[in-house]
This record gives structure tokens, sequence and C-alpha cells, in this order.
């Protein structure tokens, strides 16, 4: 067997190991969000739950009043100001830092970055997949990931084709 057949074979073996997992998790989902719907439903039931629900309405009601009243405030208004810029700046900060720690990664291939002698930090590489989206299928597509793909508990009803053509 040619290397590139051998690894043709481990990547399809890859993917469809990742699609099963895939799978799986959206299972396991759906049925975690089934059992809290039906803990919410048993727990409605009791008296306390109904207190509980007057208590929670009191204090929106508190809370729209505080807001009012901070809408007014310059100081309190000023402060939020401030606050955002940290909050943008922070980000940005973080974006740099990903962007340098990645290439740390790539260019070294360590999984540390040492400070001085006796200080450093692990580098953490993360990965996930993103949403999933309608591909035009092929007579490769197995039948359980065409049932999902049409399923209406995974959002996707509407065909997104993705297409390499400029037309």
């Amino acid at each position: 067997m040619s290397v590139s057949k051998e690894v043709q074979e481990n990547r399809r073996q890859l993917i469809d190991t990742i699609r099963e997992t895939d799978l799986e998790l959206i299972d396991l989902k759906e049925a975690k969000k089934e059992l809290e719907k039906d803990l919410s439903e048993h727990v409605a039931g009791y008296q306390e739950s109904k207190d509980i629900a007057d208590l929670k309405n009191q204090i929106e009601t508190k809370k729209a009043q505080l807001n009012a009243k901070l809408s007014q405030d310059p100081d309190f208004s000023e402060m939020m100001n401030q606050k955002a810029g940290f909050n943008q700046q922070i980000a940005d900060a973080k974006e740099v830092l990903s962007t340098y720690v990645v290439a740390w990664k790539t260019l070294t291939g360590e999984d540390q970055v040492e400070y001085d002698e006796v200080m450093g930090k692990e580098v953490i590489v993360t990965g996930r997949l993103g949403k999933l989206e309608r591909y035009q299928t092929s007579i490769l597509t197995p039948p359980e990931t065409l049932a999902k793909m049409h399923s209406p508990s995974t959002g996707n009803n509407t065909p997104k084709w993705r297409s390499t053509d400029n037309a």
C-alpha cells in the first residue's frame, strides 16, 4: 500500500470518527435538554417554586428602578465607558497574545514559554468544531448523517450549499 493511499485511508477513518463522535455529542445534548425540560416542569409544581417566581418578579422591578436611576447618573456613565474601553483593550491584547503563542508553538514546537530560569507558562492550543454547515452531499455521506442534517432538532432545515465556483 502506498503512503498516499494509507494517508487517505487514515484521513477517511479520522473524518468518520469525528463525525460519529459529533453525532453522539448532538444526541447527548438533546437528551440533556429534554431532561432539563422535565425537571423544570417537575419543580414548577411546588408552591415554593411559585413563591420564588414572585420574588424574582419583585427583584426585576427593583432592578428596573435602579437602572432608571443609574441612567441619569453621569458618574456611572463615565465609569461604564471606562470599563468598555478596558474590555476592548483586554480583547485586543488577548488576540495579539494568541497570535504570538501560536507562532511560538509553530516555530519552536515547544509546549512551554520560559520567562526566566524558574518561571514559565504552558502553551495551550485549543480546537473545536464550528457550526454544522450543509455541503452538497455525496454518495459517501452515511445515512445517519443525512438524517441528522435534515433533523428539526439540529436547526438545519434550510439548505446552505457550499460551492467553489464563482458563478
